[in-house]
This record gives structure tokens, C-alpha cells and sequence, in this order.
């Protein structure tokens, strides 16, 4: 078998003899050997293994497609987080944080009233705290003989919001009691951890 070490040249009609390779001489680029000249490969990896989308841009439908069929490939699929405890967490937690969501309202709303009352019964709660603030409102006592009609409607809105959150205070904490005795009989095991309390703990378990 013969070996012809040869390269033709697009366009040229100069032959090639076995052994030798004979560029022409007008169009190709001269070389100090018998090599012929380097070929260069891209590679365009995002091209080939991206993603199939539409027209360019990114596809619901099918990602969601790829998703399923991963799925459906596994050997095993994943069994979804059940059981009473999990559910109980769950509603223990969801009513739990509207309590602590609507006494946190209620606390603002008291510090935006409290401001803007009359100076008679701003003067009350002057150089108090959150804690304080609300204490004081709770012991309001609004009578005619208070003052005129801002005063007094002053007196029982702020009155009636201390009160608000002394209650919704109250139920979150009933609800923190009942999460920390599930997490107790389920997962005592957290509750060991270093700053896991038992709505840290519920949440984990509940994820």
C-alpha cells in the first residue's frame, strides 16, 4: 500500500507524488516541511449540550417535560412527608405565626396612636417601652368626666389594642407550648441542639 504524503490545496490542479507534498505555490502558505498544515476544531459545548429551548429563551413546558422524565427514570420515586405529628406542626405553626403576625401590627399601631394622641394622654406613656407602653394601655380607664371626645376615644382605642395583644400574645404562646410538647415526644433529639428551640424544631421537621 502507498502512502501519499500530500495535502491538495483547494482550487489547485498541481498533483500530489507519494512521499512528498507539493503546495502550490501561488495560494499556499509556504512551510518549512512536509507537514501539512494544522487544521484548527472548535468545540461549541453550550451549543451541542444546553438546554433545548424555544426560540432562545428559557420554556416552562419544557423544563417542566425534562423534570417529569427525570422522575419517572428513577429507580425509586420520593415518598412525600406525612404523618400526625408532621400535621399537627403544621397548623400549630401556621396559627401560631398569624397570632404573633397581627400582635405585631397591633404594636405599631399602638406606638403610631400613642404618638399622635393629645399631649393629656401622650404625657402617660412618655419615656416607656413596648412592654411598658402596653401595660399602661391595658389599665386605661376612658370616662366622660376624661376629657372631651378625642380624649376619650383616645383612651379606649389604645386601651382596646393593649388588650388585643395581650390576647393574641397569649394564644401564640399557648400554641409554642403545644409545638414544643410534639417536638418533645417525636424528635426530643433537637431540641439538644445548640439554639434549636421548639419552633426551630418544628419548622425543620414540617420543611
Amino acid at each position: 500500500m502507498v502512502m501519499h504524503n500530500c495535502w491538495p490545496w483547494p482550487g489547485s490542479t498541481q498533483g500530489c507524488e507519494p512521499g512528498r507534498w507539493k503546495p502550490p505555490a501561488a495560494t499556499a502558505p509556504a512551510f518549512t516541511d512536509n507537514r501539512p498544515p494544522p487544521v484548527s476544531w472548535s468545540w461549541n459545548w453550550t451549543a451541542r449540550n444546553a438546554p433545548a429551548r424555544r426560540a432562545g429563551t428559557k420554556s416552562d413546558p419544557i423544563d417542566a417535560e425534562r423534570a417529569a422524565r427525570d422522575a419517572l427514570a428513577r429507580a425509586q420515586l420520593a415518598q412525600p412527608k406525612t404523618g400526625p405529628e408532621r400535621a399537627a406542626l403544621q397548623m400549630r405553626l401556621t396559627v401560631r405565626r398569624a397570632a404573633v403576625e397581627r400582635a405585631t401590627t397591633a404594636q405599631r399601631q399602638l406606638h403610631a396612636l400613642i404618638v399622635t394622641a393629645p399631649e393629656t394622654v401622650r404625657s402617660r406613656f412618655r419615656g416607656q417601652n413596648t412592654r411598658a407602653m402596653i401595660s399602661t394601655a391595658a389599665r386605661l380607664r376612658p370616662t366622660p368626666v376624661s376629657g372631651d371626645v378625642e380624649i376619650i376615644t383616645a383612651l379606649t382605642v389604645l386601651r382596646d389594642l393593649a388588650r388585643r395583644i395581650r390576647t393574641l400574645e397569649t394564644e401564640a404562646a399557648a400554641h409554642e407550648t403545644a409545638i414544643l410538647t410534639i417536638v418533645r415526644s417525636w424528635r426530643p433529639d433537637l431540641l439538644t441542639l445548640t439554639s434549636v428551640g421548639p419552633i426551630v424544631a418544628a419548622t425543620v421537621l414540617t420543611a
